[in-house]
C-alpha cells in the first residue's frame, strides 16, 4: 500500500467510522468537564449545606473504619437509641448509605489532609474529593440523558437535551454543593435509561438477554438511588410502572421482576436500622415533625422527649402538608430546571404522541413528581424533585422537537441548532448572570473551617461539645458533637445524666434568629443570657471566650480554661 494510500486511509478513519465517534465523544466530555469546572472555579468557596457536611464526616468515620457511626448527635438520637453512654460514637440512624460510602472509598483513595492549612481558604477534602466527586456524578447524568434521548428520540434531541441539562443552574449549583443529590439524580437517571433500553430491546424481539440485563440494571439502580435518599423509593414504582404499561406481553411481569430486585437491594440496609433503631427508616420518619405546628424549627431533633402520639401527629402532619403544598406547586415545581423543561413537560400531557413508549414514560414521570411533591411537603423540602430534572428535560425538549417538526416547513439542517440554540441560552441565562455579576462568597457566617478546628481542638478527642451546627464541628473539627437542645434544662439533664459536655459553641445560627419572636419571648429565651455573656447562677460551664476574639459573632463556653 502506497503513503498516498495510508494517508487516505487515515483521513476516512478521522471522518467516518468509529474514529469520529470516539472523537465527538472525547469534545463532547471535554465541553462537559470544562462546564463543570468553570462553575466549580467562579462559584465553589467550601460547604454550606449542612447535609453535605454531615454526609461527609460519616464518609470520613467510614474512611477510617469506624463503621456507619456519627459524631453528628441530636437530642432526638438519644430519645430513640435509649443509650446514655458515649462509647465510639452513636450508630447512625437518619442518613441513607450510598452517598457516604461512595465519599468514604474516594477518602481512602486519594488521601486528603482533613487538617486546615494556613492561606487556605478552602478545606483540602472538599476541594479534592467532595466537589470533584459531585461534578463527576452530573457529567455522567449528562451522558446518560443523550443516551436515553437517542433511545427514545434522536440525536438532535439527545444533543439539546444534554446540553439544556448542563446549563441549568440549579444543575450546576447542585453539582459543587456537597449533598448526595448528583448521584441521586445519576441513579434516577440509570434506572429510567435501562428501563427504556430494556422496552425498546424487549419490542424489536431482540435476544432475552439483550432485555433481561437492561431490565435487571434498571432495579438495581432504582434500589440504590432509594439508598441515597428514602423519598427516592418513588423510583421504583415509576420504572416499574412504565415497563408493565410498555413492555407488551409480559411486562407486568418485567415489572415486578424490576421492583423486587429494588427491594432485595435496599433489604439489608432496613434490616440494619430495624436492628439498630427499632425501625426501618431509623429516625428519618419522624424529623417531618420539624418545624411543624407541634415542634418550630427543629423542635422535634432539640429534644429528649418528643411526643410522637398519632393523635397528635397526624393532624399536624395534614396541616403542614397543606400549609406546603401550595409553596412547593407554585415555586418548587414551576421553577425546577429554571423553569423552561418543567413547563414544556407539563404541555406535553394535552398533545398524543405517536410513540407510546414515550408517553407511558412521561405519565410515569408526572405521577413521580406528584408523589416527591406529597414528601417534599412533609419534609419541607423540595430539592428532591430536582433528581427527576433528567427525565423531565428528556420528554419535554423531545416534545418541543416534535412540535416544531410538525408546524415549520424549514428543513432540519436549520431549523434544529436554531431551537437547540435558544433553548440552551434561554436556560443558561441565570448560570451566565449569576457568574459574571456576582461575587461568591465564603459560607461564615457562621462556617469557617479554621474556627472549628479551634473550638473543637479545645477539647480532648473523647469529649463531646455541644452546639447549634454540630454537623460542622463533627466534620471540620472530628469531635462528638450534640445539637443544642431546645433550653438549658434539657441540656443539664443530657450533662448529668446522659453524658458529660466539654462545652457550649454557640454561632450566628443561634445569636441571628428574631429576638422577640425567639430570643427574648420564644423557643430560645433560654439561650439569650449566654448569648449576651451572662452566665446563669449555678451553670456549669461559666469559662467563655468569644470567636474571633473581640467580635460577638461565636461563643464557647466551657467549664474550665482551656487555652
Amino acid at each position: 500500500m502506497s503513503i498516498e494510500e495510508k494517508a487516505q486511509g487515515l483521513v476516512n478513519s478521522l471522518t467516518q467510522g468509529v474514529a469520529v465517534k470516539v472523537l465527538r465523544i472525547i469534545v463532547f466530555a471535554i465541553l462537559v468537564l470544562g462546564v463543570f469546572g468553570i462553575y466549580r472555579f467562579s462559584r465553589f468557596r467550601g460547604l454550606r449545606e449542612p447535609a453535605a457536611m454531615e454526609a461527609a464526616q460519616l464518609a470520613r468515620r467510614l474512611a477510617e473504619g469506624e463503621g456507619f457511626r456519627t459524631f453528628c448527635i441530636r437530642p432526638a438520637d438519644l430519645w430513640m437509641l435509649r443509650d446514655g453512654a458515649i462509647t465510639d460514637g452513636y450508630p447512625d440512624i437518619r442518613q441513607a448509605p450510598l452517598y457516604p460510602l461512595v465519599l468514604s472509598w474516594c477518602f481512602r483513595t486519594i488521601r486528603p489532609d482533613f487538617e486546615s492549612k494556613a492561606g487556605t481558604r478552602i478545606f483540602e477534602p472538599e476541594r479534592r474529593v467532595v466537589a470533584p466527586l459531585g461534578i463527576l456524578f452530573s457529567a455522567a447524568t449528562v451522558g446518560l440523558i443523550f443516551l436515553t434521548a437517542m433511545s427514545l428520540f434522536n440525536r438532535p434531541v439527545a444533543l439539546a437535551s444534554s446540553l439544556i441539562f448542563l446549563t441549568t443552574h440549579s444543575v450546576l449549583s447542585d453539582s459543587i454543593s456537597g449533598t448526595a443529590l448528583p448521584l441521586t439524580a445519576l441513579l434516577a437517571t440509570a434506572a429510567v435509561w435501562s428501563a427504556v433500553t430494556a422496552v425498546r430491546n424487549k419490542k424489536k424481539e431482540r435476544h432475552p438477554l439483550l432485555w433481561l440485563t437492561p431490565l435487571l440494571l434498571s432495579g438495581l439502580t432504582a434500589g440504590l438511588a432509594f439508598l441515597t435518599g428514602y423519598r427516592m423509593f418513588v423510583v421504583v414504582p415509576v420504572v416499574a410502572v412504565f415497563v408493565g404499561l410498555s413492555g407488551g406481553r409480559g411486562g407486568w411481569t418485567a415489572a415486578a421482576a424490576a421492583a423486587l430486585i429494588a427491594l432485595v437491594v435496599a433489604a439489608p440496609w432496613l434490616i440494619r436500622n430495624r436492628a439498630v433503631s427499632g425501625h426501618i427508616l431509623g429516625i428519618a420518619p419522624y424529623t417531618c415533625l420539624n418545624d411543624s405546628v407541634l415542634y418550630e424549627d427543629q423542635g422535634f431533633d432539640r429534644t429528649t422527649t418528643p411526643d410522637v402520639r398519632v393523635i397528635r401527629t397526624v393532624p399536624a402532619m395534614k396541616l403542614k402538608i397543606a400549609s406546603n403544598l401550595g409553596r412547593l406547586y407554585d415555586l418548587d415545581l414551576r421553577t425546577i430546571g429554571s423553569g423552561l423543561a418543567i413547563c414544556l413537560f407539563l404541555v406535553s400531557f394535552f398533545v398524543p404522541r405517536e410513540d407510546r413508549v414515550v408517553q407511558a414514560l412521561g405519565w410515569c414521570v408526572g405521577a413521580g413528581l406528584l408523589m416527591l411533591i406529597v414528601l417534599c411537603a412533609l419534609s419541607g423540602s423540595g430539592d428532591a424533585l430536582r433528581s427527576l430534572l433528567p427525565a423531565v428535560v428528556i420528554c419535554g425538549v423531545g416534545f418541543a422537537f416534535e412540535l416544531v417538526a410538525e408546524k415549520t416547513a424549514w428543513p432540519d439542517a436549520f431549523w434544529q441548532p436554531l431551537l437547540t440554540g435558544w433553548l440552551v441560552v434561554l436556560t443558561a441565562a441565570p448560570a451566565m448572570l449569576i457568574i459574571s455579576g456576582t461575587r461568591a462568597s465564603i459560607p461564615y457566617p457562621p462556617y469557617f473551617p479554621p474556627f472549628a478546628e479551634y473550638v473543637c481542638g479545645l477539647t480532648e478527642p473523647g469529649e463531646t461539645i455541644c452546639t447549634d451546627i454540630p454537623w460542622a464541628t463533627a466534620w471540620y473539627g472530628n469531635r462528638r458533637s450534640l445539637l443544642l437542645p431546645r433550653n438549658t434544662g434539657e441540656l443539664l439533664e443530657i450533662n448529668t445524666n446522659r453524658f458529660p459536655l466539654a462545652g457550649i459553641y454557640l454561632t450566628t445560627a443561634t445569636g441571628d434568629k428574631p429576638y422577640t419572636r425567639s430570643l427574648a419571648d420564644g423557643a430560645e429565651s433560654s439561650w439569650l443570657p449566654l448569648l449576651e455573656r451572662r452566665v446563669p447562677e449555678g451553670f456549669p460551664f461559666r469559662q467563655g471566650i468569644d470567636i474571633p476574639p473581640g467580635s460577638r459573632d461565636q461563643l464557647f463556653i466551657t467549664d474550665k480554661v482551656r487555652w
